[in-house]
């Protein structure tokens, strides 16, 4: 991910509810995978890495 893109988009998560915990993974099928792990609505891990097949899941 661009760092400017990468900072909207987590200043954007750091805005979700409390209580939401999960790992979100995105990947853009050719160049980037992201996962973003949450704690009670509080962005605590992210990890990037090369793509490994274009998805989105909530796990």
């Amino acid at each position: 991910l661009q760092e400017n893109v990468d900072i909207k988009v987590i200043k954007k998560l750091n805005d979700l509810p409390s209580g939401l915990t999960g790992i979100l993974t995105l990947d853009d099928g050719a160049n980037w995978n992201v996962a973003l792990t949450f704690e009670d609505g509080v962005l605590t891990t992210q990890v990037i890495g090369v793509s490994t097949g274009a998805s989105a899941t909530w796990t």
